[in-house]
Protein backbone atom coordinates (compact mmCIF):
# COMPACT_ATOMS: atom_id res chain seq x y z
CA UNK A 1 0.00 0.00 0.00
CA UNK A 2 1.26 3.32 -0.98
CA UNK A 3 -0.12 5.78 1.14
CA UNK A 4 0.06 9.44 -0.46
CA UNK A 5 -2.32 11.20 1.91
CA UNK A 6 -2.62 12.05 5.67
CA UNK A 7 -5.95 13.55 7.14
CA UNK A 8 -4.92 14.94 10.50
CA UNK A 9 -6.38 15.86 13.59
CA UNK A 10 -5.73 18.12 16.41
CA UNK A 11 -7.13 17.27 19.55
CA UNK A 12 -6.24 14.25 20.49
CA UNK A 13 -3.42 13.11 18.25
CA UNK A 14 -0.87 16.49 18.52
CA UNK A 15 -2.24 18.19 21.79
CA UNK A 16 -2.86 15.56 24.18
CA UNK A 17 -5.88 16.01 25.92
CA UNK A 18 -4.91 14.07 29.00
CA UNK A 19 -3.85 16.70 30.90
CA UNK A 20 -7.73 18.23 30.95
CA UNK A 21 -7.89 15.29 33.23
CA UNK A 22 -4.82 16.05 35.10
CA UNK A 23 -3.39 12.62 33.47
CA UNK A 24 -0.01 12.58 31.29
CA UNK A 25 -0.72 9.52 29.49
CA UNK A 26 0.24 8.27 26.88
CA UNK A 27 2.96 10.87 26.91
CA UNK A 28 4.37 12.22 30.32
CA UNK A 29 3.87 16.01 31.42
CA UNK A 30 7.75 16.81 30.89
CA UNK A 31 7.51 15.17 27.29
CA UNK A 32 4.58 17.92 26.56
CA UNK A 33 5.43 21.50 25.69
CA UNK A 34 2.58 23.54 26.19
CA UNK A 35 1.53 26.51 23.77
CA UNK A 36 -1.14 29.17 24.34
CA UNK A 37 -3.10 29.20 20.97
CA UNK A 38 -6.37 30.72 20.07
CA UNK A 39 -7.43 31.41 23.64
CA UNK A 40 -6.66 27.27 24.39
CA UNK A 41 -3.85 25.42 26.24
CA UNK A 42 -2.31 22.97 23.74
CA UNK A 43 0.27 20.31 25.38
CA UNK A 44 1.94 19.01 22.17
CA UNK A 45 4.79 15.80 22.55
CA UNK A 46 8.30 16.65 22.10
CA UNK A 47 8.05 14.45 19.13
CA UNK A 48 5.62 15.67 17.21
CA UNK A 49 7.31 17.97 14.58
CA UNK A 50 9.27 15.04 13.75
CA UNK A 51 6.88 12.70 13.39
CA UNK A 52 4.67 15.35 11.62
CA UNK A 53 7.39 16.30 9.22
CA UNK A 54 7.98 12.65 8.47
CA UNK A 55 4.57 12.35 7.41
CA UNK A 56 4.55 16.08 5.66
CA UNK A 57 8.01 14.44 3.56
CA UNK A 58 6.21 11.59 1.96
CA UNK A 59 2.56 12.51 2.19
CA UNK A 60 -0.25 14.88 1.37
CA UNK A 61 -1.07 16.70 4.92
CA UNK A 62 -4.79 17.92 4.98
CA UNK A 63 -6.27 19.14 8.11
CA UNK A 64 -8.91 17.64 9.57
CA UNK A 65 -9.96 19.44 12.57
CA UNK A 66 -12.40 21.26 14.40
CA UNK A 67 -9.60 24.17 14.12
CA UNK A 68 -10.51 24.12 10.82
CA UNK A 69 -8.24 27.00 8.98
CA UNK A 70 -7.20 28.02 12.46
CA UNK A 71 -5.08 25.10 12.05
CA UNK A 72 -2.68 26.57 9.70
CA UNK A 73 -2.49 29.23 11.67
CA UNK A 74 -1.66 28.41 14.99
CA UNK A 75 -1.32 24.88 14.58
CA UNK A 76 1.24 24.43 11.44
CA UNK A 77 3.70 27.31 13.11
CA UNK A 78 4.17 24.51 16.11
CA UNK A 79 4.73 21.32 13.92
CA UNK A 80 6.85 23.05 11.04
CA UNK A 81 4.64 22.72 8.72
CA UNK A 82 3.57 25.79 5.90
CA UNK A 83 -0.56 26.42 5.08
CA UNK A 84 -1.94 22.62 3.95
CA UNK A 85 -5.44 22.51 2.62
CA UNK A 86 -8.16 22.35 5.14
CA UNK A 87 -11.08 19.59 5.00
CA UNK A 88 -14.31 21.74 6.21
CA UNK A 89 -18.13 20.40 7.14
CA UNK A 90 -20.70 20.64 4.67
CA UNK A 91 -22.88 23.61 5.62
CA UNK A 92 -25.61 21.46 5.71
CA UNK A 93 -24.28 18.97 8.02
CA UNK A 94 -24.96 19.81 11.54
CA UNK A 95 -23.90 15.92 12.60
CA UNK A 96 -20.65 15.57 14.77
CA UNK A 97 -19.42 13.09 12.53
CA UNK A 98 -19.37 15.67 9.66
CA UNK A 99 -15.59 14.29 9.29
CA UNK A 100 -16.56 10.85 8.49
CA UNK A 101 -18.81 12.85 5.24
CA UNK A 102 -15.85 15.46 4.47
CA UNK A 103 -13.13 13.06 4.30
CA UNK A 104 -14.80 10.19 2.10
CA UNK A 105 -16.42 13.33 -0.39
CA UNK A 106 -12.76 14.67 0.16
CA UNK A 107 -11.56 11.17 -1.00
CA UNK A 108 -13.64 11.45 -4.05
CA UNK A 109 -13.14 14.50 -5.10
CA UNK A 110 -9.11 14.23 -5.09
CA UNK A 111 -8.56 10.91 -5.27
CA UNK A 112 -5.11 9.47 -4.32
CA UNK A 113 -3.64 5.27 -3.52
CA UNK A 114 -4.06 5.44 -0.20
CA UNK A 115 -5.20 8.01 2.82
CA UNK A 116 -4.33 7.47 6.65
CA UNK A 117 -6.81 9.31 9.11
CA UNK A 118 -5.36 10.16 12.72
CA UNK A 119 -7.67 10.87 15.30
CA UNK A 120 -8.76 10.21 18.10
CA UNK A 121 -12.06 8.51 17.04
CA UNK A 122 -13.21 5.87 19.76
CA UNK A 123 -14.99 3.82 17.51
CA UNK A 124 -14.13 2.14 14.49
CA UNK A 125 -14.84 3.20 10.62
CA UNK A 126 -17.34 1.25 8.29
CA UNK A 127 -16.21 -0.38 5.34
CA UNK A 128 -17.01 2.57 3.38
CA UNK A 129 -13.50 3.96 4.29
CA UNK A 130 -11.72 0.70 3.39
CA UNK A 131 -13.06 1.20 -0.08
CA UNK A 132 -12.16 4.92 -0.24
CA UNK A 133 -8.42 3.51 0.51
CA UNK A 134 -8.53 5.27 4.20
CA UNK A 135 -6.87 3.63 7.07
CA UNK A 136 -7.52 4.74 10.54
CA UNK A 137 -5.33 5.13 13.10
CA UNK A 138 -7.24 5.85 16.16
CA UNK A 139 -5.11 7.42 18.75
CA UNK A 140 -7.60 6.23 21.76
CA UNK A 141 -6.20 2.52 21.14
CA UNK A 142 -3.32 1.13 21.61
CA UNK A 143 -0.93 0.63 18.73
CA UNK A 144 -0.87 -3.17 18.05
CA UNK A 145 2.14 -5.31 19.81
CA UNK A 146 1.91 -2.74 22.90
CA UNK A 147 0.61 -3.58 26.15
CA UNK A 148 -0.28 -0.98 28.50
CA UNK A 149 3.08 -0.41 30.10
CA UNK A 150 4.70 -0.28 26.88
CA UNK A 151 2.96 2.45 24.61
CA UNK A 152 3.65 5.08 27.24
CA UNK A 153 5.11 8.00 24.39
CA UNK A 154 4.66 5.77 21.49
CA UNK A 155 0.91 5.99 20.95
CA UNK A 156 0.94 7.56 17.59
CA UNK A 157 4.20 6.44 16.36
CA UNK A 158 3.36 2.78 17.29
CA UNK A 159 0.00 3.13 15.59
CA UNK A 160 2.25 4.42 11.91
CA UNK A 161 4.82 1.50 12.19
CA UNK A 162 4.25 -1.05 9.19
CA UNK A 163 2.15 1.26 7.45
CA UNK A 164 5.07 1.39 4.53
CA UNK A 165 6.37 4.74 5.76
CA UNK A 166 9.45 6.10 6.60
CA UNK A 167 9.07 7.69 10.27
CA UNK A 168 11.79 8.45 13.31
CA UNK A 169 12.32 5.45 14.93
CA UNK A 170 10.24 4.95 17.59
CA UNK A 171 12.88 5.00 20.22
CA UNK A 172 13.54 8.22 18.94
CA UNK A 173 10.41 9.64 20.00
CA UNK A 174 10.80 8.53 23.34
Amino acid sequence: MQISRTYLDVDGVINSLNPLWDRFWPVPQDRLSLHRCNGFDLHVPDYMAALVGALDAQTEIVWCTTWKENANVWISPLVGLGDRRVILPDPAEESLLWKETSVLADMAANPCDAAIWIEDFGFPLDGRFAEAGVTAVDTTLAPVGYDTDERLNVLVPGHLDGLGLKLPAVADCM
